[in-house]
């Protein structure tokens, strides 16, 4: 039998989805034995908060680890886990530290995808309505972390804690993905074809990122332009929960 380390999210990085993001870890905690070529799942459960004591008090082996974490302790215990024992972990702790939206946005621009900043300089007739100030860490779920700006009023100094992004009109969309499974959905009703690419888009996206489990947001122009504005790691998949589970079980098979 195999041991697997399920980390539910602390709350302050929950806001308003606690129950969703334990709702999935456990869903995925159901489908583990069925998901691993016949290896049966010994599951032990703890939150981001108790991590440290948990650990320190319980010295064993993880043959898995299968986290939400966010703060900055547990991913690095997490990364030190993985650098000194054989243990599958996802999401890799060392990419969601690094997850960051200027580090999305300098992927989009290594992948050929535009963002919000370049769709507004390929359209420089149509007037930009406002900006979206953002903080730079993922991971920050103050109430200030994502703000908007009209175009009329003063932007604040810029700085290395946030990045500032023009609003773009369009649809805003959202997708979530289990790289190498796909598995891919989004809960608003698409034409094939922009699907396709949006999923395509999001998946090398999320691999130049090193991030398996993930989710985020786009916006569909009227020009028929893609532009990704967030990438967040394990979101709570709320509206494909079992499916998602599912996939994320099924990276626990090894490939034939």
């Amino acid at each position: 039998m195999k041991t697997a380390l399920l980390i539910y999210r602390a709350p302050q990085f929950s806001p308003g989805s606690t129950d969703a993001d334990r709702l999935v870890l456990n869903e995925v905690g159901q489908q583990m034995p069925q998901g691993s070529s016949g290896d049966i799942y010994n599951i032990i459960y703890v939150r981001e908060e108790n991590l440290l004591t948990f650990a320190e008090n319980n010295p064993q082996h993880f043959d898995v680890i299968i986290h939400l974490c966010r703060s900055k302790a547990a991913l690095q215990w997490l990364s030190d886990y993985g650098n000194n024992h054989r243990c599958l972990i996802l999401n890799s702790p060392d990419a969601v530290l690094a997850n960051t939206r200027s580090r999305m946005e300098a992927s989009l621009h290594s992948l050929g995808f535009p963002t919000a900043g370049d769709i507004a300089r390929l359209h420089p007739t149509l007037p930009v309505k406002g900006y979206w100030i953002k903080a730079d860490d993922t991971s920050d779920s103050s109430p200030l972390h994502v703000r908007y700006r009209s175009a009329s009023s003063p932007l604040p100094t810029a700085s290395p804690e946030s990045i500032i992004q023009p609003h773009i009109e369009g649809e805003c969309v959202k997708f979530y993905g289990v790289s190498g499974t796909g598995f891919h959905f989004s809960p608003n009703t698409l034409p094939p074809h922009t699907a396709q690419r949006l999923f395509s888009m999001a998946d090398a996206l999320a691999d130049e990122m090193h991030l398996d489990i993930y989710g985020g947001d786009a916006i569909l122009t009227p020009h028929e332009e893609i532009c990704i504005i967030d990438l967040n790691d394990f979101p709570s998949f709320s509206s494909c929960r079992r499916e998602a589970a599912a996939a994320i079980a099924s990276k626990l098979t090894p490939p034939n």
